[in-house]
């Protein structure tokens, strides 16, 4: 081999160690940048949630049912047949009472609702006697993500329970952790709601007994 020929292999194996070398620094670099990821990820604080099982018991004198678009209502004007009968509530959240017109409910309970027809129909009728009552409710809207099968927006009866709504979401998947389940609801305040499978499939109990609010979002991990 010529001097030429081994000056050349020398530059060349040097080159490859350098290289090499090169490499070995950008591996150790991620390593301890995912170690240094991971790190703080252990570190990061849980976010704060309550048990279903320590809510304490709806009172539904404090948490009354408010009106709202979609939902059914039966209005009784006492010996007034023409002015009573059934009505829906319109996306803006109101109605049409005959002879009054354009009436909004909207976010009223049921009680409240009474009181503002009935102002509105002093200046028709002598004293008058008027019973608003909901008789059918507007389905709620609930999100369900994370590990279910189906994720999505659903649209599900007043009275449907957590269990049923996850089952239209096509159950848990084979990774889900059946003991994270969340509920995240936004009113009056924001609650993070926690509940175990096993719970929600029992026969009787606080999670069985559980009932969605619209605009909820069923988060399983």
């Amino acid at each position: 081999m010529g001097t030429g020929a081994f000056f050349k292999v020398s530059f060349l194996s040097r080159a490859a160690l350098v290289r090499a070398a090169l490499v070995r620094v950008a591996f150790s670099f991620v390593a301890v940048s995912l170690s240094f990821s991971l790190a703080l990820t252990s570190c990061a604080p849980p976010q704060p949630f309550v048990w279903a099982s320590r809510l304490p018991p709806t009172d539904e004198k404090n948490s009354p049912l408010r009106i709202g678009p979609g939902d059914e209502i039966y209005v009784l004007v006492a010996d007034q047949q023409a002015l009573s009968g059934t009505f829906t509530i319109g996306p803006e959240g109101s109605y049409v009472q005959p002879v009054v017109g354009a009436v909004s409910l909207n976010g009223l309970t049921t009680k409240e609702a009474t009181q503002q027809l009935t102002a509105r129909l002093s200046g028709i009728l002598v004293r008058p006697q008027v019973t608003i009552t909901v008789t059918k409710r507007r389905p709620l809207r609930i999100s369900v993500i994370g590990q279910v099968t189906k994720p999505g927006r659903f649209e599900v009866p007043y009275d449907e329970s957590l269990l049923s709504t996850i089952a239209l979401a096509g159950g848990l998947t084979e990774f889900a952790d059946d003991e994270s389940i969340y509920v995240i609801r936004r009113e009056p305040h924001l609650l993070r709601i926690r509940f175990r499978m096993r719970d929600l499939a029992a026969p009787d109990g606080v999670s069985a007994r559980f009932r969605l609010n619209d605009g909820d979002v069923v988060v399983v991990e």
